[in-house]
């Protein structure tokens, strides 16, 4: 799925704060815990579409795996927040809606001991790594042949637009299943803060920690809606080791 695409087409995104991004990356308010009433349910093959009542306010959320029911509360941590999202399915576009990852439907038991989310045994797979990683140094991570470093990209980022780059670095953070793509923020000890890392999205699992060269189309400028907008990103990454 193509970054252009997505930001044309799908979702302005917002990735939410469970890992710590920084602003450069991405924006995340408070990781917490939020609960809802289901009042509205529209489900489709890939999604199922919730409107909740969150004490008041009308929010909208999609998850899949769930069974859901009217009337259930629910609890999700994280998402993904995007404006003016078509889906096609639904032929229906919201204004605001999140996808989420992490969300289960509460119980009577559950609501009494006021459960964290990330103790519930359906959490335990959890979408983003959390694993601590060290930065690399200037020096440690060598150029693949034929490639680029971070620094190089950012100030080399117009010419390279819309063209093939490579480049050879750490995975830093990880975000596993968001629309099917894997988000992998990468550094390799080049560039100053902010423009010293760059995230590579992809169809493909990979390790926190592990330097990998990284094979796809760089998109610059890629404005992802609510003043948030990313100088590179890096589409349709293919990895090897």
């Amino acid at each position: 799925m193509k970054i252009k695409n997505i930001v044309i087409t799908l979702f302005s995104i917002l990735i939410l704060t469970v890992s710590g991004l920084s602003a450069e990356e991405a924006k995340y308010p408070e990781e917490q815990s939020h609960i809802g009433t289901v009042v509205l349910i529209k489900d489709t093959a890939k999604y199922i579409y919730m409107k909740l009542d969150e004490n008041g306010k009308e929010v909208w959320i999609a998850a899949q795996d769930l069974k859901v029911a009217v009337g259930d509360k629910v609890a999700y941590t994280g998402g993904v927040l995007m404006k003016d999202f078509k889906s096609k399915a639904l032929n229906m576009t919201f204004d605001y809606i999140l996808l989420i990852s992490r969300i289960k439907v509460l119980n009577e038991d559950s609501l009494k001991s006021d459960q964290s989310i990330t103790d519930d045994d359906q959490q335990k797979q959890l979408p983003v790594m959390k694993k601590i990683v060290s930065a690399p140094v200037r020096g440690e991570i060598k150029k693949a042949e034929g490639g680029m470093s971070i620094e190089e990209i950012f100030s080399e980022r117009d010419k390279f637009r819309g063209k093939e780059v490579v480049l050879r670095g750490r995975a830093m953070k990880i975000i596993n299943n968001i629309l099917g793509m894997t988000w992998v923020t990468l550094q390799d000890g080049t560039g100053m803060a902010p423009d010293n890392k760059i995230i590579a999205v992809t169809m493909e699992s990979v390790n926190l920690g592990d330097v990998l060269t990284a094979r796809g189309i760089l998109q610059t400028n890629v404005n992802i809606g609510q003043g948030y907008s990313y100088k590179v990103l890096i589409d349709e990454v293919k990895f090897t080791k």
